[in-house]
């Protein structure tokens, strides 16, 4: 789907209530390929690459954004005439899920975040320390062809950053996951499911960021029965 400055690109499966699923920072919709088949069965799920990532093209040069990425969603769904999605994010799908939900609370339904941050203290230390020596080795090569790696980077060194209190205005039913040794500091993951007044709190054990990989059944059943309820 052609938007002003990306080439969006999705794929749809099955039939059924819309599901949008987001993979994370520089992946694909690949990321799901566990996940697909199962939820496809009930749903009609929408695999979207974000932008500038997967098959996604991107020829803007400004800074990426999770609002911008949530903005992208909306379009995608307006595209396909739906009224109102449910989604699925992991990672940074899960904090674009987070953004849509503030921007278009009319358009969610039941939004998933596996693993999201609503700031980015909420990341492990040493992982942000990683992320910004990356950036000023990036920096100092200051190549062309470093920029797509430089902008993925540099959202996670900047970004999400939602407060408190938009947490708290968030409406729609919220099911929030992570993993026992996930990247996300657990006090953060806490902190979201608490501030959010409808959500609810998945801990995985032994579990890491790789939600989708390392636990694919546990996932799937706990996705569709919080999307099933009344």
């Amino acid at each position: 789907m052609k938007l002003k400055d990306t080439d969006l690109y999705y794929e749809i499966y099955g039939e059924g209530e819309p599901l949008v699923m987001l993979h994370g920072n520089s992946g694909s919709i690949k990321d799901y390929y566990q996940q697909i088949p199962v939820l496809s069965k009930q749903y009609k799920v929408i695999a979207v690459d974000t932008r500038g990532q997967g098959k996604s093209k991107d020829t803007s040069k400004k800074d990426f954004t999770y609002k911008l990425f949530a903005d992208d969603v909306k379009a995608l769904a307006d595209e396909l005439k739906l009224d109102k999605i449910n989604i699925v994010g992991w990672s940074d799908g899960g904090n674009t899920g987070l953004e849509f939900a503030l921007q278009y609370p009319d358009r969610l339904n039941k939004l998933v975040s596996i693993g999201a941050n609503a700031f980015p203290e909420g990341v492990e230390d040493k992982l942000i320390e990683r992320f910004t020596n990356q950036m000023k080795q990036l920096k100092d090569m200051a190549l062309e062809e470093t920029f797509g790696e430089r902008r993925l980077l540099k959202i996670m060194l900047t970004e999400p950053n939602i407060s408190k209190n938009d947490l708290n205005k968030i409406k729609s039913p919220v099911l929030v996951i992570a993993g026992d040794r996930d990247v996300i500091k657990p006090d953060h993951t806490e902190f979201i499911s608490r501030q959010i007044p409808n959500a609810e709190k998945k801990i995985y054990t032994d579990t890491t960021h790789m939600v989708p990989y390392e636990k694919p059944d546990q996932l799937n059943t706990d996705i569709l029965n919080f999307l099933g309820k009344k």
